[in-house]
């Protein structure tokens, strides 16, 4: 006589019955593999809040976000940190300057690092400097990245591109 398979199991001889597979299926099916490069231009974002775009023919890619006020923000999705140290800015500061903060997740989420801006490098689009931000406690996952602009009142700088420093 055969014996019957209990419920759940697919094979009677099998320690794992249906459901623990059918969950180890969803749990790889979750996993997304997230090709991304290095350097991004800052007007590539996926939402924002507050910037526009800028034409400027000597910003990588000819424009950069602009119209940056202290609590302006842009948010890139999917974006994987893995093991980036620090991540850097391309930036354009006419106005008075300001701090660019990366956070995880959203406008408000985890601090991950920040980076100041000096003020006052004219507003020709011309005139690029960079500055440089340490990343800590990155997100383990490939999820939202914001950068959220702060600062005094009126324009602060206008951001051309953004990049992580991964070891090689």
């Amino acid at each position: 006589m055969e014996t019957p398979t209990p419920p759940g199991r697919t094979n009677p001889d099998s320690p794992r019955s249906h459901r623990d597979r059918t969950r180890r299926t969803r749990r790889i099916a979750t996993d997304v593999n997230v090709t991304q490069p290095r350097t991004r231009q800052a007007e590539h974002y996926k939402e924002q809040s507050g910037v526009s775009r800028v034409d400027r023919p000597a910003a990588h890619g000819g424009a950069t976000v602009g119209g940056v006020q202290h609590g302006d923000w842009i948010m890139f999705e999917p974006y994987w940190l893995g093991d980036a140290s620090a991540f850097t800015a391309r930036v354009s500061a006419g106005g008075a300057g300001g701090t660019i903060e990366l956070r995880a997740g959203a406008p408000d989420g985890r601090l991950l690092g920040s980076a100041r801006v000096a003020g006052g490098g004219g507003w020709d689009g011309a005139t690029f400097t960079t500055v440089t931000g340490a990343i800590s406690r990155a997100p383990a996952r490939a999820g939202k990245i914001c950068f959220v602009f702060t600062g005094g009142s009126g324009d602060l700088f206008e951001i051309d591109e953004i990049a992580f420093t991964t070891p090689s």
